[in-house]
């Protein structure tokens, strides 16, 4: 349809006014008028749904006489939900290198058909380990290059900067630590469908055959331990468990598989806890990569992170994150927090807290957990 020229003015008119309205504070509805009252965003049915949460499997509940038989049924339900997905892996060594005192051993791990897991492992042959294997996991517009330290992007130099070289610190700090990409993110971005759209492709296409993006990177995750513990390599202690530690997305992901997967030792989880009624239901989520269908039905986050008592879990946090804000974070940890006075010790999950926004914290973070693993000694 061909629009007449005065139709054309009209919406230049129309565009002049709407900058006119936004540089004066006033927000420009070029949309009908409707009564006051009327509920009209899915937002409001978000709210409605949140008010009458079922959560039908709460540890507040008080449906079950002890804490184990909760759990043994929460976990189940909750990777039930994940759609975790196990299997036999493989896993193909690449390459290896020094970066600087470091030496960087590359590995792909196939999990499945059309999965294939970059994982660097980074160590300091020349100085012994203080702790236990440590899998680190970066957040959104992140990638394994990061965590080693390397700057490839114009961007890099100012998130290595602000903390981003966890795999790096985490070898500085006595740990052999085993970086992870997770999928949709760094090597593996989606490149086929256009610039933008990595994330939210990969959670589309999951949802499209019943699975979802968080519960693929759990997968991949638990994948990672079958390896770490079958074929770690001869520096190391066969079937020794490791440790997570991730920020951001990548905490979603420690925390979560932390909470299925009882292999794990402990857990770090940086910038990433908040009820999900709190955080999720009440921002802009665009990529749909921490959504888990279905999970308000059954269990809030406090009971993912009661699913790691009674092992050791560190939850850091900054005081001015925008995101996952540490007083969001302290809430969950005082609902939770029963759980480890039941099954073990109420000092082995802790809080650290951060003066800063949204990103890694490396000073509320490695002597934190130390402290923390001293305590389990």
């Amino acid at each position: 349809m061909k629009i007449s020229g005065w139709m054309h003015m009209r919406v230049l008119a129309r565009a002049a006014k709407a900058r006119l309205l936004r540089t004066a504070g006033r927000p420009d509805r070029p949309v009908e008028r409707h009564p006051d009252g009327m509920q009209l965003q899915p937002s409001d049915l978000g709210s409605v749904r949140a008010r009458a949460a079922p959560l039908q499997l709460a540890r507040m509940n008080g449906a079950f006489s002890n804490g184990r038989a909760w759990q043994e049924a929460a976990r189940a339900k909750l990777r039930e939900l994940l759609v975790v997905e196990q299997g036999d892996h493989v896993a193909n060594e690449s390459w290896s290198r020094d970066i600087g005192e470091i030496l960087a051993r590359r590995v792909y791990v196939r999990r499945t058909a059309g999965v294939d897991i970059p994982v660097t492992v980074l160590s300091d042959p020349q100085k012994p380990e203080a702790g236990p294997p440590l899998i680190v996991m970066l957040g959104t517009f992140s990638a394994v290059h990061l965590a080693m330290g390397e700057a490839r992007l114009p961007y890099d130099v100012a998130r290595l900067a602000n903390g981003a070289d966890i795999g790096r610190q985490a070898v500085r700090a006595g740990y052999t630590a085993i970086c992870v990409e997770l999928s949709s993110l760094g090597e593996r971005r989606e490149r086929r469908y256009g610039r933008g759209t990595s994330t939210s492709t990969a959670a589309e296409s999951a949802l499209l055959f019943g699975h979802n993006l968080l519960g693929d990177r759990v997968s991949d995750l638990m994948c990672v331990v079958d390896w770490w513990r079958t074929d770690c390599g001869a520096r190391h202690a066969p079937h020794q468990n490791p440790w997570v530690l991730g920020h951001s997305a990548g905490g979603t992901v420690a925390l979560f598989g932390a909470a299925v997967d009882e292999r794990i030792q402990g857990c770090v989880a940086s910038g990433c806890i908040g009820f999900i009624r709190e955080t999720l239901l009440k921002r802009r989520n665009e990529s749909g990569q921490n959504t888990v269908p279905g999970i308000l039905n059954w269990l809030e986050l406090d009971d993912v992170v009661s699913l790691v008592a009674p092992r050791p879990l560190l939850a850091v946090s900054g005081l001015q994150d925008h995101i996952w804000p540490f007083s969001g974070c302290e809430a969950v940890l005082a609902v939770a927090r029963p759980m480890w006075d039941e099954l073990g010790d109420a000092a082995h999950i802790r809080a650290s807290e951060a003066k800063g926004e949204h990103r890694f914290h490396p000073d509320a973070t490695w002597d934190a957990l130390r402290a923390l693993r001293d305590s389990c000694a």
